[in-house]
């Protein structure tokens, strides 16, 4: 009961410390970021995360496999009009399908479960299938570079 009063102000704190310029330099930061954002359906902080100068790609597998399905790559300025018009990959981060909700595989799933592979890239256990982010460094800050999942 406590934390169902308390999430309402964390995704606040969330979104303040990034509107006041707070920067990703640590990388479990940014990654903790990213989870709080779709846990909390918070899409300021989950904006703030992608890069105003570089694409950023979403790698789409078939779920069983490790076979790519898709791939495609989106400026800043295509990811804030998806999310603005509840359009796209809206629905997957943040209210998730019928068949499968990434934000409910997110909120199960705390940072401590992602393991970090590579210097730059979060993963769950291959046991839970595929899902990662991928991270770059830019300015001093770190951005999402790709994320993948395998949804059914």
């Amino acid at each position: 009961m406590i934390i169902r009063r308390l999430l309402p102000l964390l995704a606040l704190l969330s979104f303040l410390a990034v509107a006041a310029g707070a920067r990703a330099d640590d990388l479990d930061d940014a990654m903790q970021r990213y989870l709080d954002s779709i846990r909390y359906a918070n899409t300021v902080a989950f904006l703030h995360l992608f890069s105003q100068k570089e694409k950023w790609k979403f790698v789409s597998y078939r779920a069983g496999t490790s076979a790519i399905v898709g791939t495609t790559s989106f400026t800043y300025d295509e990811t804030e009009a998806a999310i603005q018009k509840h359009l796209g990959f809206y629905t997957a981060f943040f209210v998730g399908m019928a068949q499968y909700s990434y934000p409910a595989r997110v909120a199960a799933h705390p940072l401590s479960t992602w393991r970090r592979m590579e210097e730059n890239v979060y993963r769950l256990p291959e046991s839970e299938g595929i899902s990662f982010v991928r991270w770059r460094q830019e300015d001093g800050q770190w951005f999402i570079a790709s994320i993948g999942d395998d949804a059914p």
